[in-house]
């Protein structure tokens, strides 16, 4: 239930920004404080840091989410629109059973939570890599 908040409350102030000129920059930042709250989350022995974290991963994947559907649509010609949504749509649902298969056996095999933690430090070397490596994304 609190995520549920969590990701409506996310998903209204995104709304509510209207033509904000930073959205790289709140992608990127984003895509960072997930991978860092899931590695909060990981490590976490505490309840009540569990449920921040949790908060920060649930806000930060609806922003992320979000944004990267929203600049594919307004960045995208119209007429590869429909391609582009499809791809991005294959990416995002098609292939989320595939990683959860992935993290389902890390965590048979090490643990849950180091097979967290492991998820956790794979996305953050990833985000990292793809700020280094586009820094163009920050100035969209």
């Amino acid at each position: 239930m609190q995520d549920q908040i969590t990701i409506l409350i996310a998903a209204l102030i995104l709304a509510n920004l209207d033509d904000f000129k930073y959205k790289g920059k709140l992608l990127s930042v984003s895509s960072l404080i997930f991978s860092l709250a899931l590695l909060l989350f990981a490590v976490s022995k505490s309840y009540l840091l569990s449920i921040f974290a949790l908060i920060f991963m649930g806000s930060s994947s609806v922003t992320v989410i979000s944004l990267i559907n929203t600049l594919l649509q307004i960045k995208v010609e119209h007429k590869f629109r429909g391609r582009i949504m499809s791809v991005f749509m294959l990416t995002f649902i098609g292939l989320i059973p595939f990683g959860n298969l992935i993290a389902g056996s890390l965590a048979e095999i090490l643990g849950v939570s180091l097979a967290l933690t492991f998820c956790g430090l794979i996305a953050t070397i990833f985000f990292i890599a793809i700020n280094l490596l586009y820094p163009q994304i920050r100035q969209i």
